[in-house]
């Protein structure tokens, strides 16, 4: 199974402690998990990942049956792009595409810097994986909804959780108290 654990940057540290949980609990089942590098909830992925890999003395290689972080640049965030797991965009040969379905996606793609071109472009691999058509099961992500009722987080995570909407990919926001609910359930 392959899901997508994405958010804020300023995600509170307890729901950061349920998202290093989650993703320690699905490494040992198996599950890959997708992200993008950045401070906060994506960092969580990581440290969920290769905790469980070093936990059990697992060779660091199995890193890259578990975990696929997409980065929008070389070493962005101080993450090495050659490291087990990590994929760089400029590297990808479907980075085209990337960028495109972000411009889809995107309200005001037209007033996005360079930069933050490459991160909405990124934030496709997270959700459609490396060749943009392998849909992640579902979406594990904090952020305020963009509008009441709303599953959609505001900002950077938007893109990325629009996108997976369009494709059918169930969302758990953990700002929802009843979605939050649900994955500390599945912890237990």
């Amino acid at each position: 199974m392959i899901y997508t654990l994405i958010g804020s940057r300023e995600t509170p540290e307890d729901v950061l402690n349920i998202m290093r949980q989650f993703a320690y609990k699905a490494a040992s089942k198996g599950y890959i998990g997708r992200s993008g590098g950045a401070d906060g909830a994506d960092t969580c992925l990581e440290n969920g990942v290769i905790g469980y890999v070093t936990n059990e003395c697992l060779p660091l290689s199995k890193v890259n049956d578990l975990m696929e972080v997409y980065l929008p640049w070389k070493d962005f965030n101080g993450r090495n792009s050659g490291d087990y797991g990590y994929y760089t965009l400029p590297l990808m040969e479907n980075k085209s595409r990337a960028y495109e379905l972000a411009s889809e996606t995107h309200p005001a793609w037209d007033k996005c810097s360079n930069g933050a071109k490459s991160l909405h472009a990124r934030n496709t691999m997270q959700i459609l994986g490396k060749n943009l058509d392998t849909p992640s099961r579902f979406i594990l992500c904090y952020g305020k909804s963009e509008k009441e009722g709303s599953v959609i987080p505001k900002g950077g995570t938007r893109t990325a959780c629009v996108l997976g909407q369009q494709h059918g990919i169930e969302i758990f926001n953990l700002y929802l108290p009843d979605h939050r609910k649900r994955v500390e359930d599945w912890l237990k």
